[in-house]
């Protein structure tokens, strides 16, 4: 999985992205509704009737154009408002985007960190490993003191404990990391 990858998944399955974008919905759908307020109006009212007498049907048409004139400062001013929180919401929603996009190349980034220092730490186990029995066969042989030896072992004991302390931290970053981009184990 490529970070690309990770973080367009991210992208498509964050709650906090869904709500954004719902928030952006109502914000535009508020903002289409004020600018339909600022548009003229036009009715037309049909009526008809049976009537008694020489016409025998009665029709009519009402038609008009409602503009409130003196509610056109107000009208524009929410347009501009309604306009103005449609642009904030949408300016959320990219903040969104990239906070959760610096979040997964951040941990995409700790994650190859923490594997790369396992891979390093089990190298230098394997040396040391090599290296303290080397030692013990010449402190054996009573060539080096038994101090190189006892050195060389607390030395590997470290090692060890930071090779544990390494794949810990990277088994739970890659979990992490799973459950935020929304893949499985397999993948």
């Amino acid at each position: 999985l490529s970070i690309n990858e990770a973080v367009s998944n991210a992208l498509k399955d964050a709650s906090e992205i869904k709500r954004a974008l719902a928030r952006l919905g109502k914000e535009e759908a508020l903002y289409k509704g004020t600018l339909a307020e600022f548009f003229p109006k036009l009715k037309a009212d049909v009526q008809a009737g049976a009537a008694t007498g020489e016409r025998r049907f009665l029709a009519y048409l009402d038609t008009g154009i409602e503009q409130p004139i003196f509610q056109g400062g107000k009208a524009v001013a929410e347009k501009r408002r309604q306009s103005a929180v449609y642009e904030i919401e949408k300016l959320r929603l990219e903040e969104a985007k990239l906070d959760l996009e610096l979040a997964v190349r951040v941990l995409y980034a700790q994650v190859l960190a923490e594997k790369e220092l396992t891979r390093i730490a089990q190298g230098e186990v394997k040396e040391l490993m090599a290296e303290c029995e080397r030692i013990k066969k010449l402190s054996g042989k009573e060539i080096l003191p038994r101090l190189e030896a006892f050195k060389v072992e607390s030395h590997l004991e470290n090692v060890k404990h930071s090779l544990v302390k390494h794949k810990e931290t990277y088994d739970y970053l890659l979990t992490v990391l799973r459950e935020t981009v929304g893949i499985g184990e397999g993948e």
